[in-house]
């Protein structure tokens, strides 16, 4: 792994935000956003490019969750529990988005969010502001 990826993963598994510019810096793996999530962390992402899909289906999350102002290929959210807010705030899927079963139990939000692959949003639920 290179500096600056060893530094966006310590960065996310620390528990701090990781807002991100310039090219060479914006890459966050899937991989580590899931790690991140198993641990509980919050997970504060903004400007990133997601490499590869990211799958949190039938995760429990019981910290914040926002990847905003980022590009991802697909996200699955399937039967996923999310405790608190939830954001997604002018990030560009270009894949896949599978939130079939989601549960969001504070507020979430996908304002300026852009769709350019398939979308499911059966059976969601939303305790919280949309």
């Amino acid at each position: 792994m290179d500096v600056v990826g060893d530094s966006n993963l310590q960065a996310l598994l620390a528990g701090t935000p990781l807002h991100l510019s310039g090219e060479a810096a914006r890459v966050v793996r899937a991989d580590w956003i899931l790690e991140a999530v198993r641990l509980g962390l919050a997970v504060d992402v903004d400007n990133a490019v997601i490499a590869g899909d990211l799958d949190l289906s039938g995760r429990y999350v019981p910290a914040a969750f926002s990847i905003t102002n980022s590009r991802a290929a697909g996200i699955s959210l399937g039967d996923a529990r999310f405790l608190q807010a939830l954001r997604f705030d002018g990030t560009t899927f270009e894949g896949r988005v599978i939130l079939a079963g989601m549960r969001g139990e504070g507020d979430v939000s996908f304002a300026g969010v852009k769709f350019s692959g398939e979308l499911d949003l059966s059976g969601v639920a939303i305790g919280g502001a949309l």
